[in-house]
């Protein structure tokens, strides 16, 4: 099973790469989203993870498509702010 990093943690080890960010790569990033199949996917294994009725393999692949959320959105997050300090 995937193991979770914590939002600090994740934030320390992403932080190498999002001070490489460039102006337009930020904003490419910050409109990157799941296409419909993997929103749908990630969807029912929510639904079933709430019921509690997730297999072994299925709970590694909802670890995971948490772990590769976070990670995106915490990228996002250092875009934002990249974007906030150019306006400043």
């Amino acid at each position: 099973m995937t193991t979770a990093l914590s939002a600090p943690l994740m934030n320390e080890f992403l932080r190498p790469l999002s001070q490489r960010l460039t102006v337009d790569f930020a904003q490419s990033l910050i409109g990157v989203k799941a296409d419909a199949a993997v929103q749908k996917r990630v969807a029912l294994l929510a639904s079933k993870a709430n019921e509690g009725m997730l297999s072994l393999a299925e709970k590694d692949e909802y670890h995971s498509c948490i772990l590769a959320g976070s990670m995106i959105a915490c990228l996002q997050a250092q875009a934002r702010l990249l974007l906030a300090n150019q306006d400043s």
